[in-house]
């Protein structure tokens, strides 16, 4: 078994490093889905997480060892970061829009 301390000092890429280990290495799709989840790389988290066993799910009521729960929350922080992404543009877009009326 391979041991990985990551403390809070950890950037985006110490976990993708992590998630591509037990990706082709560990071939462990929930692992390699939690930390891409954490590297922020939502849609290979959630390719990840979808793989894993249903009875993964079902064996534990703790959140962050549940890949459904662990794909939920991708799918929210992705969705969230889209539209975070969007509202400059948006806005920009608003501003030009009212610029060709006038």
């Amino acid at each position: 078994m391979t041991l990985f301390v990551l403390g809070e000092e950890a950037t985006l890429d110490d976990f993708k490093s992590v998630a591509v280990y037990f990706e082709t290495e560990e071939k462990d799709p929930f692992l390699a889905g939690k930390f891409f989840y954490k590297s922020k790389q939502f849609s290979r988290a959630l390719k990840h997480l979808l793989r894993c066993p249903l009875s993964a799910a079902n064996e534990t009521s703790d959140p962050n060892l549940n890949p459904i729960e662990i794909a939920i929350k991708a799918v929210s922080q992705y969705i969230f970061e889209a539209k975070s992404n969007l509202s400059p543009c948006l806005s920009l877009f608003s501003e030009k829009k009212k610029q060709l009326r006038y």
